[in-house]
């Protein structure tokens, strides 16, 4: 069977015209994903009201929301979440920080689709700095994560993974999962969302699941309503 997923840095739901999860939420109903990953969910700075986003995603989407603060500060939080039609069946919160910088973090929402099929959806965003990153990669790789025991099923690996530089990621990375973006290219800039020039965001597939198509959602909302654009993917299920 095939779907679409989608990965969107959301940044707090702060766009070209100030806070509007409205227009965030415009821009996902525009993807037409099955299963979007968000990243920079909600504000602890206090410049916001204690908005609740990703329950407003949730509910302007129509979709089933799984979220996690990575910071929480009073009522305020921050942090990722897994919008999905798909029901999900389990999920899980693994630690990605690296010492002395922000806590980061992956969520895994395991979800079922059509008859007895099954998928895992890791959502994460990674650190700013190449030291933290090296470290973020191997933590996702070890035996803890992509390869504990409990995966399973095909997986999807989304989210911001703040690669920089127009080189590829850490080879570890390559070698275990398919990189989609990879074979659109330059095009598949996503940062910053008005003139992309950086390819932050990023979707890969392990086994069991391929890409038949990716690309940056471009339309006047997704050029306004965060500082990246959504990066789009349709995938099918093998077997």
């Amino acid at each position: 069977m095939r779907f679409k997923v989608g990965s969107y840095n959301v940044h707090g739901c702060r766009g070209r015209h100030g806070f509007n999860p409205q227009a965030v939420a415009a821009v996902i109903r525009e993807l037409g994903c099955d299963v979007v990953g968000v990243q920079e969910v909600g504000d602890v700075s206090g410049a916001h009201p204690a908005v609740d986003q990703a329950r407003e995603l949730a509910e302007a989407t129509r979709m089933e929301v799984l979220f996690e603060p990575s910071l929480t500060v009073g009522e305020q939080r921050y942090g990722i979440a897994i919008l999905s039609r798909f029901p999900r069946v389990a999920s899980q919160t693994y630690d990605l920080s690296f010492p002395g910088r922000e806590r980061r973090i992956c969520v895994r929402a395991d979800l079922a689709l059509e008859g007895n099929a099954r998928i895992h959806v890791f959502n994460l965003h990674f650190g700013l700095s190449w030291k933290e990153r090296r470290h973020q990669t191997a933590r996702l790789l070890s035996d803890d994560v992509l390869r504990d025991a409990t995966v399973a099923f095909p997986t999807v690996v989304m989210g911001d993974f703040n690669f920089w530089l127009p080189g590829p990621p850490p080879r570890r990375l390559l070698t275990a999962l398919v990189d989609l973006g990879a074979a659109v290219g330059a095009s598949a800039a996503t940062y910053p969302a008005r003139i992309p020039m950086l390819r932050l965001d990023r979707i890969y597939l392990g086994p069991g699941i391929v890409g038949r198509s990716a690309r940056v959602h471009d339309s006047p909302m997704a050029r306004q309503a965060s500082d990246h654009r959504p990066l789009v993917a349709e995938v099918e299920l093998l077997g």
